[in-house]
C-alpha cells in the first residue's frame, strides 16, 4: 500500500490501562490522531507484573517506547508449579532467550509500564501527533434493536 492511500483517523480509545495505552501508541505510531477516554485520574493503577516476552518487546521497541524507562527486569528463569503443593512442574531456563529469539523476556511493573506508555502517547516528541487525555469520562454502549423502531 502506497502513502497515497493513506488515510489519516480520527480515533477514540476508551480506557487508559495498560491495553487502551498500547493500542493508543501504536495508533498514533501508525499516523493517526488519537483521543483516550477515561474514567478515572491515572494515580489509582495497581498491580503486579507485566510479563514482555520477546514479540511484545519488539513492538515496544517499533512503538519507540522508553524500554529503560520502564525500569525493566530481564527474566532469566521460569518455574511452572503446582498450586496447591508448590511442587515444581516445569524449570525453563532461558539463558539463550535473546540469542534465540531477538530480544530479552522483560518484567515489568504494571505502574511502571503504565506511566510510561502515557508518557509516550502524550509526548511532544516521536512520530505522530501526540494524543490528547480526557479523564473522569464514562463510556456509555446504547444498544439499540432494529426492532425497536
Amino acid at each position: 500500500m502506497s502513502s497515497s492511500n493513506f488515510k489519516q483517523l480520527k480515533v477514540a480509545v476508551v480506557g487508559g490501562g495498560i491495553g487502551g495505552l498500547a493500542t493508543a501508541v501504536a495508533l498514533r505510531r501508525a499516523g493517526h490522531r488519537v483521543d483516550i477516554y477515561e474514567r478515572r485520574d491515572f494515580d489509582v493503577e495497581v498491580g503486579a507484573s507485566i510479563s514482555c516476552a520477546a514479540n511484545g518487546t519488539q513492538w515496544l521497541r517499533e512503538w519507540e517506547v522508553d524500554i529503560p524507562d520502564m525500569k525493566p527486569v530481564i527474566l532469566m528463569n521460569l518455574v511452572m508449579r503446582e498450586w496447591e503443593t508448590g511442587k515444581v512442574l516445569n524449570d525453563y531456563k532461558l539463558d539463550k532467550y535473546e540469542e534465540e529469539w531477538g530480544n530479552v523476556y522483560n518484567m515489568f511493573h504494571r505502574q511502571d509500564m503504565h506511566k510510561t506508555l502515557l508518557e509516550t502517547a502524550t509526548a511532544t516528541e516521536g512520530k505522530g501527533t501526540p494524543c490528547r487525555v480526557f479523564v473522569d469520562h464514562m463510556f456509555i454502549q446504547l444498544l439499540i434493536s432494529v426492532e425497536d423502531h
